[in-house]
């Protein structure tokens, strides 16, 4: 047996004036906030909801969020962690209302965190997180056998670290040597997608940073998704944001 959880990256306090509004992406990995004060306006997954003191948020990998407060301060407890063998949520299932039983359990992990030279208090912040990730998975979840193969998360840090964003799902059951229908499963049951769409997604989801934050022109941002034409990109591209690339650039 080994442990599910690898490592705490980090676990930070967060304090928000009236009125903050901020645009990024969570970390690698996964991420929890939990909101001890105030509330604000969350825009996730092509949804929006208001998160407020007591709820927790789930992130997982690199997903593009926006916060949008209120006319009160925010303060939040946020911790980071890497588990590879952990399955990501289903994306409708990021925002757990009412946690406020979990308020002293981010406390306590956050003071057992900034004590690490002490053994106890480590073994403490592991306790901790793993009591709260058990709320949020049921039982058979975490204790179930892994198939044989990749997690999903593996396969999708392959696909960003090889920059093979236009990799198909037989290429990627060869690559692996497993059956189509174990990749499809595997897929679905850590995305809620499938691997057709989630591959897309995560090109799509490059395709917006690099149309945001990058210097490269539309032409160059599909030769490096792999679009054999631009007008595919631009096709592909405008039917997921309701934007054409060129608009979008000029957006952000």
């Amino acid at each position: 047996m080994k442990s599910v959880l690898k490592k705490i990256h980090y676990v930070w306090n967060y304090q928000w004036p009236p009125f903050h509004t901020t645009s990024s992406f969570s970390p690698r990995g996964y991420t929890l906030h939990y909101m001890v004060e105030g509330e604000y306006r969350l825009t996730l997954n092509n949804g929006s909801e208001t998160v407020r003191r007591g709820d927790m948020v789930y992130y997982a990998e690199n997903e593009h969020h926006r916060y949008s407060g209120g006319k009160h301060r925010v303060i939040m407890y946020s911790v980071n962690f890497t588990s590879p063998d952990l399955p990501a949520l289903a994306r409708d299932k990021r925002i757990i209302p009412d946690s406020e039983n979990f308020a002293d359990a981010f406390k306590n992990l956050y003071l057992s965190f900034h004590q690490p030279k002490n053994t106890l208090e480590t073994l403490s912040a592991f306790t901790l997180l793993s009591g709260i990730l058990q709320s949020l998975y049921p039982r058979p979840s975490l204790a179930s056998p892994r198939e044989s193969g990749p997690c999903w998360e593996d396969v999708e840090t392959m696909i960003k670290t090889e920059r093979r964003y236009r990799i198909k799902s037989s290429e990627l059951s060869t690559l692996y040597g497993i059956s189509p229908s174990t990749l499809y499963r595997k897929c679905l049951r850590e995305t809620g997608k499938s691997p057709v769409k989630k591959i897309q997604e995560i090109r799509l989801d490059e395709a917006e940073k690099l149309l945001r934050y990058s210097g490269m022109n539309i032409s160059e941002i599909a030769s490096y998704l792999g679009y054999p034409r631009i007008h595919e990109f631009s096709r592909e591209f405008s039917k997921r944001t309701g934007y054409s690339p060129s608009f979008f650039k000029q957006l952000s």
